[in-house]
Order: C-alpha cells, then structure tokens, then sequence
C-alpha cells in the first residue's frame, strides 16, 4: 500500500470545505474534529489530479460534452467491478445523485402519492419527496442487537395499502453499513416485481465494500429488474470528487429512461462540467488500484475503531460494517436522546451526523466518517470516550 495516499496530513482549514469551515456556524468549536459529512480527508487518485491540472492550464472551460471515451469508461467500470453490463444509451449524466432522485419522484410519481423508504436512511430521501408534494412513507429496517435487515412483510403491506408506485432504495444501506446479499435482493425483487414498483437504486457506495462482502447492483438480478430499475451512481464517493457533481444514472428501459430525460431537460438543469467528466473518466480508467488501497485502509479504520471501544470498554456499540466508509454508533445504552448526544459532541470538540436525521429508527445514534487519517480518527476516538463520561453523568 502507498501509505502516502492515506496517512499524510492535509491541512483543509480555509479551503471552503463544509466539513472543516463551518464549526462556529454550527456551534462547535475551531478545535473541533469533523467526522460527520460524507467526503474523505485524502487527495483523489493521483492521475485524476495530473489531467485536471492540465485541463485547468489550458485556461480555457467553455460548454463541454461527454465524449464516447466518457461513457466507455462508465460501461468499463461497471462491468468490470459489478458485472453490470449496460451500453451507452442507458446512461444519464447528471450533476448529482439527489438530483437524480428528485427528478425520478417527479417523472414516476403525482403529487399527493406514498413513496416507499427504508428508514433509518440517507436523509435527503425524505426531504426530495416532501419537497415534491408526495408523502414519504418507511418500511423500517429491523434491527437486532446490532444486525440490520429489511422488514418485507411491512414493507409489502405499505405497498398494498398505499398502491406504492415508487421505492427508494439504499444499498450498500447509509448509514447502517449493509451490504444486501443476493438472496436479500431476490427476496425483495419478487415483491416489488409482483406489485410492478418501480425502483430508485441509490449505489452511489457500491464501490466502497469491505473485504469479504460484494455489491450486487439490483438491476443486475435479472431483466426484469433491470426493466424496473433507475440505478443511481457516481464517482463522487469513491474517488472523493463530490465538489465537481458528476453523476451517472443508470437506466436500461428506454420508455423510463425517455419519461426521466424529459423532466430532467425540464429542470434547466447546470451544464456539463469539464472537469467533473475528465475527472470520471480518468478515475475509471485509471484509479482502480488506488480504490482497492483505499478499501484495505477503511477496513483497518473499522477495525481500529473496535479495537478502541472494546479495550476501553465503552458503553457504545459499533454497527458492523459492510460497505460504506460511515460507521453506525450505537448510544442508546446512555440515552435515547440524540439532542443530549449531539450536544455532549459540541462540548468535547466531535462532529458526527446525529442517526435523527435519518428518521425516528435512528434516534440514539450517531453516524461517523472513517475516511480520514488514523491520526485523526484516534483524536475522534478519544473525543468519544469524554462524550461518554460526559453522558454518564447525566444518566
């Protein structure tokens, strides 16, 4: 491994970044280490950096468009990672996954109509269908002593009752760390099949799985979930590179994919950005090793993490974790209340998403980002055990 990648310090202070700027405006203080929001700590895949560096020599960023080298690259590297064999023609660009799913609700959905989620989940899932006049409506995955799994019975019962035409699903699952197995996924397609909904994969993760567990992209189980599917990825995650919004949606059922290209066109959506497309094209093209790095890093952050909470026998407990680099903790032990959680983080200087946002099942957790130095993450480490004496305290 190129311990460089991801062991060298990066000073992010004064970069813009909404990870490392904005502690006051959020009322914690400038000592503050920052373990909530999605993005990592460490510089992309070094060739993506190299062609970036020169596009921007060039002076010159006027209106772009993505090239059949692009798409290429996307069809490659879905292949060859997921064997998820799509053409060209079944890939949107968009400048965001969100984006993606906003648009999805509006082009499969009428106002006034139940979308289905799996709560605890990626909060702007919520948010994109409420914005939208539609009612959100969650199937709750369940949880025991620590496991996850998804509840179908309910779930095909909120179909049934709500005539549910459109479901949001997560997977590799943020923020609970699953990764669902194929008989998972097959379990949940005849469901789904049966009833005809449609289905908005978000495997914008799909890509950072941990040793020992695969993704499975739902479109792949078979042609008629292929049919039935909007398959949402990204380099973002993977590569680190949300701040240029490149996006590829993926859709295989040409009447869909028309309906969804209609209401996106509708949406004066931005334009293509230069380096958003060279950055996606050189990272799958290019940046296979150093993701494979990366995985074997996040694994030994998991790892570490265990390491830290069982030696210092703390009162928390730590979801396992599939895929993702988010890691679920478990504070329920010490309270339920996630204001008093979120409040003993600001007191001791650690940010973590706190599990409310991501509906009523995830009140009494925290969300935690492990892309980030070993330094760091053993600061962060640190921070939680004064959390805990701080919260025993008022038990």
């Amino acid at each position: 491994m190129n311990n460089n990648f991801f062991t060298k310090e990066n000073d992010r202070y004064g970069s813009g970044s909404s990870k490392w700027d904005l502690f006051e405006a959020n009322g914690y203080p400038q000592d503050t280490i920052p373990m909530w929001v999605a993005d990592m700590d460490f510089p992309t895949v070094p060739e993506v950096i190299a062609e970036i560096e020169k596009l921007a020599r060039t002076g010159i960023w006027g209106y772009t468009y993505a090239s059949d080298a692009y798409y290429q690259a996307v069809v490659n590297w879905q292949k060859t990672r997921h064997n998820h064999l799509i053409k060209k023609e079944d890939i949107s660009i968009m400048p965001g996954v969100v984006t993606a799913i906003n648009v999805a609700i509006e082009a499969f959905t009428d106002v006034g109509d139940y979308v289905l989620i799996q709560e605890p989940v990626y909060h702007p899932f919520r948010i994109q269908i409420e914005n939208l006049g539609r009612q959100a409506i969650s199937a709750d995955l369940i949880e025991n002593q620590g496991q996850y799994k998804m509840d179908l019975a309910t779930l095909e019962e909120m179909i049934v009752k709500h005539n549910i035409k459109l479901m949001l699903f997560c997977n590799p699952h943020n923020p609970v760390g699953r990764v669902y197995t194929r008989d998972e996924l097959i379990d949940l397609s005849e469901i789904l099949l049966k009833y005809n909904v449609l289905v908005v994969s978000d495997e914008i993760h799909g890509d950072l799985i941990l040793p020992g567990y695969k993704h499975i992209p739902y479109a792949t189980l078979s042609s008629e979930t292929a049919n039935q599917c909007i398959t949402c990825t990204a380099p973002s995650k993977t590569f680190n590179l949300a701040g240029l919004t490149t996006s590829n949606i993926i859709i295989e059922n040409t009447e869909l994919k028309e309906r969804f290209d209609r209401v996106a066109q509708k949406r004066a959506l931005p334009a293509l950005s230069p380096f958003g497309l060279k950055a996606c094209e050189t990272a799958y093209n290019c940046g296979a090793y150093w993701l494979d790095q990366l995985r074997t890093f996040i694994a030994s952050q998991y790892q570490i993490s265990k390491i830290f909470v069982e030696t210092n026998q703390l009162p928390i407990k730590i979801t396992p974790l599939e895929g993702t680099y988010l890691m679920w903790l478990d504070f329920r032990a010490l309270t339920n209340n996630p204001d008093s959680i979120e409040a003993a983080g600001k007191n001791v200087g650690l940010w973590l998403n706190n599990g409310k946002i991501f509906g009523d099942s995830g009140r009494g957790f925290m969300r935690l980002n492990l892309a980030c130095t070993e330094k760091t993450l053993n600061q962060g480490l640190v921070k939680i055990t004064k959390m805990v004496e701080e919260l025993a305290k008022t038990k």
